[in-house]
């Protein structure tokens, strides 16, 4: 599947994992909050491992370079407050606060990469390019998000 389009589809995924653990209590919550987890871990890593080392490659614009690495540093806020959540009771009085933060980076991550880092892959990479990378992180992905899943639950 292509980058771009894969690349929205898990977004949309998490943005519905997001509603479901803002709406649930108790193990559904806890459930979906591993998801949500796991899901941003192995999107993040695939894509620092197959995309942004690729794009920065090729990158011949400085605006373009900027916008690229700027997405992994983002990837690292968002997993920081993964684990501050993963580390923070379900039912102390922060934790929703603490997911209504890791909501709003993410919701800004979201967006920027659908916007402005698609529009560079879109310059970098040919139609077949963003096919294959965009296979390539679908393989990546499901593994590690196996291996995150485990690892949470256990």
């Amino acid at each position: 599947m292509n980058y771009i389009k894969l690349n929205e589809n898990i977004h949309n995924e998490v943005k519905d994992l997001i509603e479901k653990v803002k709406t649930s209590t108790g193990k559904t919550k806890e459930n979906a909050f591993y998801e949500v987890y796991a899901l941003l871990a192995g999107h993040h890593e695939a894509e620092e491992k197959v995309i942004f080392p690729k794009a920065l490659e090729k990158c011949e614009k400085e605006e373009d370079k900027d916008t690229t690495l700027e997405m992994p540093e983002e990837h690292s806020l968002i997993m920081f407050q993964l684990g501050v959540l993963n580390n923070t009771p379900l039912d102390n009085e922060t934790w929703d606060a603490k997911f209504s933060v890791l909501e709003e980076v993410g919701t800004h991550h979201m967006d920027e990469e659908e916007d402005k880092f698609a529009k560079v892959a879109k310059k970098l990479f040919t139609n077949q390019e963003l096919e294959e990378l965009g296979d390539q992180v679908e393989k990546e992905m499901s593994a590690i998000k196996k291996e995150w899943l485990d690892k949470l639950k256990n």
